[in-house]
């Protein structure tokens, strides 16, 4: 489990480094043709979530311990530990690193601008709120509860009731014995 939850921050890592570049690249003035990117991110997200919420569960049909939350939480500290390094101001990290980091971002940014030039600078302040998103919709996807019925088991209240037979009256056979019981009535021996 220790695997899938490494490989999936590794991925969510590089896709958001990876379209963060080129969101940091694509020019101003045709910043919408980057919104495709905020879409490919918002949907890796999405399924990443999937995979790992998928692998936990098989894991606890297993019958191994897993729980939710914690894998949620450490998978989001994981995949989120270079927004504490990169984001704030006035750390050691140039500037531009947080603008990559957060670069799928910046094409939402132009976008709005594009619109008003007052919200496009007002919204930029604000971008670090996506990475506050992101791992709420991930921890969201992979910390809700197991089920805890597994698939093939019915409940008792969906197994049909036992039928029992009156005095003298009829119910049906539950096993072969009871069939071979009915059908094989030995007389009593004769002294």
């Amino acid at each position: 489990m220790l695997t899938v939850l490494l490989q999936s921050a590794v991925l969510l890592i590089l896709g958001q480094l990876l379209l963060g570049a080129v969101g940091y690249v694509v020019p101003q003035g045709l910043a919408w043709l980057g919104l495709p990117l905020w879409i490919f991110l918002f949907w890796l997200i999405l399924r990443v979530a999937r995979v790992l919420r998928a692998e936990m569960e098989k894991k606890g049909l297993q019958r191994h311990p897993v729980v939710p939350w914690q894998m949620a939480a450490w998978a989001v500290l994981l995949w989120q530990w270079p927004s504490v390094i990169l984001l704030p101001k006035g750390t050691f990290v140039p500037g531009v690193l947080g603008q990559i980091w957060n670069g799928v971002m910046l094409p939402v940014q132009g976008t709005v601008g594009l619109v008003s030039e007052a919200a496009g600078t007002a919204l930029g302040p604000w971008l670090w709120m996506a990475v506050v998103l992101e791992a709420l919709i991930f921890g969201l996807i992979v910390g809700r509860p197991l089920a805890t019925v597994l698939p093939g088991v019915r409940q008792a209240a969906e197994l049909p009731q036992r039928q029992v037979a009156a005095a003298g009256g009829w119910a049906p056979a539950r096993t072969l014995k009871d069939v071979r019981g009915k059908r094989h009535h030995t007389p009593p021996k004769k002294r």
